[in-house]
């Protein structure tokens, strides 16, 4: 149902533009940045008042027992209210997005901002018991430094274009990873992580912890272009991800697919900020839309496979200041965040039975 207050901005930019149709321009207003001076911070996006005093540990065990994976995104705008955007990397068959996707956006466009709030934001709502992280980063360590404090993360590895044999390091993980989930399913009579999960529910005793993996890789395109070798693997974890629990999230300044071939296949979720072309932006939209975010407020589009839609919000700034505190205090939500869930470790079982 479109508001009163949408439909006479849509026939008022139709008076400015006859050219479009109503339609069109009801698409144009939806598809508009904020128009706010100030982002969300991530504290606010999840209700967090006091870092301090915060405990995630009541969360985790709410969530501990289902195959949703709620992705704090940041807010959309509704009849000017800001309110918070999740994505659900999920199977589609329960309602999420499916297990892998992309995300693209020129320097300063807030892509680098988002990637490091999704994996805050998921340590923050879900216990190690549920959630891994292995975090990539081609280019120094700016997305992801301070991230190995956090108990989900059991690899962080930066700076891959000096360190050849770090990428290795970490796909032969990957590779191993793989083989022994495929072991755990075959062992336990079930089709895939998600039943193992069900089962683990009804008796804990019995099924230990097999957290999802989440392969999270900012440069991807660089990393790709110079790591031809590793496309095989990455190939082989779109495809069989969705049955061993292995996710893949990949960043870059613009997501090539004639570079990864079958990989991008694989992308059922795919989000946008500003692109150099519009033809960038189709390559993840299936839209021009994204050639004209605009910068500096963390303007981006989410397209997921099974919608028509995409839609418009604005990244969580999670560089804002802790809440109580002064604008001006030097204390910002990343590392206060980063240092609390630190102290609460928990079972990480990669690698072990």
């Amino acid at each position: 149902m479109v508001s009163n207050r949408t439909s006479q901005q849509a026939r008022q930019l139709m008076r400015q533009n006859p050219a479009l149709r109503y339609q069109q321009a009801l698409d144009q207003i939806r598809l508009r940045p904020a128009d706010t001076d100030t982002q969300l911070g991530l504290c606010e996006a999840l209700g967090i008042t006091d870092v301090d005093s915060f405990d995630p540990r009541p969360g985790w065990e709410s969530n501990e027992r289902d195959s949703h994976f709620h992705f704090p995104l940041g807010y959309t705008h509704a009849e000017g209210a800001r309110v918070p955007l999740t994505l659900d990397i999920g199977e589609r068959s329960i309602g999420g997005s499916g297990p892998h996707g992309c995300i693209q956006g020129i320097t300063g466009s807030g892509k680098s901002l988002l990637l490091a709030g999704m994996v805050l934001g998921a340590a923050i709502l879900y216990s190690p018991a549920k959630v891994n992280f292995m975090l990539m980063d081609f280019h120094g360590d700016y997305t992801f430094g301070g991230f190995e404090k956090l108990p989900h993360v059991v690899a962080n590895l930066t700076d891959l274009n000096s360190s050849r044999e770090g990428a290795r390091s970490a796909i032969g993980i990957v590779d191993a990873e793989i083989q022994r989930r495929l072991d755990i399913i075959d062992e336990h009579n079930v089709p895939s992580v998600s039943k193992y999960r069900q089962r683990r529910a009804e008796n804990p005793a019995s099924y230990p912890p097999c957290p999802e993996l989440f392969l999270v890789i900012d440069d991807f395109h660089d990393y790709m272009a110079r790591n031809r070798d590793d496309l095989r693997l990455l190939s082989q974890i779109t495809m069989v991800g969705r049955a061993v629990g292995i996710h893949l999230i990949a960043s870059a300044q613009r997501i090539d697919r004639p570079l990864i071939g079958a990989v991008a296949a694989h992308f059922e979720f795919g989000i946008s900020f500003r692109t150099s072309t519009a033809s960038q932006s189709r390559e993840v939209l299936k839209s021009n839309a994204a050639a004209e975010l605009p910068l500096g407020r963390g303007s981006a589009l989410l397209r997921q496979a099974h919608r028509s839609d995409l839609i418009a919000f604005n990244g969580a700034d999670i560089h804002a200041p802790v809440p109580g505190r002064a604008r001006s205090s030097d204390r910002r939500q990343r590392e206060a965040l980063t240092d609390r869930i630190a102290q609460f470790p928990g079972l990480s079982s990669i690698g072990d039975e």
